[in-house]
């Protein structure tokens, strides 16, 4: 299944390789700037991920062997995508609003299963 939030305005692209370097780098840690925090979040509040959510489109995903998330002409890996939300590096959203915090929780169950 491919995932597709959109194009990659307000630097999805960009978000998406954090997240990708936070899953690779998630022994060492990685340094997170405020402006790719930003993207991040603003990724995290496109509708594609509100409806998953509301529990809209859980289906496609969670019946997916293979999930691959792509914002413009970058793609990610949906297990690595969510090893990234999880590492260290991602401390910063525990700052975010709760309806938030349940979205990426419901990302990370819908996509590897717990």
């Amino acid at each position: 299944v491919i995932v597709w939030p959109g194009e990659a305005e307000n630097d999805g692209d960009r978000a998406l390789e954090e997240i990708h370097l936070a899953a690779d780098e998630m022994a060492t840690g990685h340094s997170i700037t405020k402006s790719a925090q930003q993207a991040i979040l603003a990724l995290l509040q496109r509708p594609w991920f509100k409806r998953i959510w509301l529990f809209w489109v859980p289906q496609e995903v969670a019946a997916a062997r293979n999930i691959l998330i792509e914002c413009g002409s970058t793609e990610i890996d949906g297990y690595p995508f969510c090893v990234g939300l999880n590492s260290k590096s991602f401390n910063f959203l525990s700052e975010t609003p709760i309806y938030l915090q349940s979205l990426i929780r419901s990302v990370n169950y819908l996509i590897r299963g717990y």
